[in-house]
C-alpha cells in the first residue's frame, strides 16, 4: 500500500517537474546597434528586443506572460 502511494507522489512529481521545465526558454543575447536582441538558445528563433537588459525582460513577459527565460553564454572554447 505504502509502495502504491509513493510511486503515485513520484509520477505526479514528474509531472509537475515536467510543467515547469516547459515554462523556461532558454535564450542567447546579441548585441547590435544599442539593442540587445534575445534568440532561442537551440532553435535560433527570434524572441525579442529591448535597449537594456530591463527593457528586454519587459518585452519578454509582454510576448511570453506564462514563461521565464533564461540567458545562456556559450562556452568560448567548446569541449572536444
Amino acid at each position: 500500500m505504502w509502495l502504491r502511494k509513493v510511486k503515485r507522489e513520484i509520477n505526479e512529481t514528474e509531472v509537475y517537474i515536467k510543467e515547469e521545465i516547459g515554462k523556461i526558454m532558454f535564450m542567447r543575447i546579441e548585441h547590435h546597434n544599442n539593442l540587445l536582441f534575445a534568440y532561442n538558445a537551440f532553435n535560433e528563433e527570434f524572441i525579442c528586443q529591448g535597449s537594456s537588459l530591463e527593457d528586454l525582460n519587459t518585452q519578454f513577459g509582454k510576448r511570453f506572460p506564462n514563461r521565464r527565460g533564461v540567458i545562456v553564454a556559450p562556452e568560448e572554447e567548446p569541449n572536444v
